[in-house]
């Protein structure tokens, strides 16, 4: 009887401080909050996020700061205010860091296309399309993404980029780059690699 009244706390302390007990119901949270903004700025959720980055789990810790750089983008958008990209930096940043040898997951990938978008909405397009390029040829060297996950999936939907996966996203991504450095011959590049209505974005951005 002691024993499973132990047990219950600490499934309950878990929570209070997380907020999630396992990895897989922070992804499957998430993948709904992404849906909408009222739902990704919705004042619980953020602080189950704030959270969960505490935690020692390093795929929840990792999940949680995804999240959190995506709250700080929809912030950005809703008020346009910069300090929101600054700490949308921050927290990728932290993502790319903690990845660093972890090329077997989705997270070091979509951290990285996160890096080029942030650095786009910065409008240093020269920094995405290195970003873009340099982990298109990583994908080579390491096989690409080796596991379709919801949470990453629901990234892509979130980022209008639906019928996507993360190497076909990084080319759309380093022909929007391409096209707002001037650099029209790299654009049109991977606009030809990739469908529309991919294709036109870029090429409209050309123009």
């Amino acid at each position: 009887m002691r024993k499973s009244l132990m047990v219950c706390l600490g499934v309950i302390c878990s929570t209070t401080v997380y907020g999630w007990n396992t990895v897989s119901e922070l992804e499957n949270e998430a993948s709904l909050a992404l849906v909408s903004s009222e739902n990704l700025l919705d004042a619980a959720f953020v602080s189950n996020i704030n959270r969960s980055v505490q935690s020692t789990n390093l795929l929840m810790k990792l999940d949680a700061e995804i999240i959190r750089s995506i709250i700080h983008y929809q912030q950005f958008l809703d008020s346009a205010d910069g300090q929101a990209i600054d700490g949308q930096l921050q927290c990728i940043s932290n993502v790319v860091n903690w990845t660093d040898t972890m090329t077997n997951s989705w997270q070091f990938w979509t951290g990285r296309l996160l890096l080029a978008s942030v650095y786009s909405v910065d409008n240093n397009f020269t920094s995405a399309y290195d970003v873009c390029t340099n982990n298109l040829c990583a994908m080579q060297i390491f096989g690409g993404v080796p596991e379709t996950n919801v949470l990453n999936t629901a990234i892509l939907k979130y980022y209008e980029m639906p019928d996507l996966e993360v190497g076909m996203a990084f080319k759309v991504f380093a022909g929007m780059a391409a096209a707002g450095a001037g650099m029209g011959n790299a654009a049109t590049n991977y606009a030809n690699q990739v469908g529309n209505p991919y294709r036109s974005m870029i090429f409209d951005f050309i123009r």
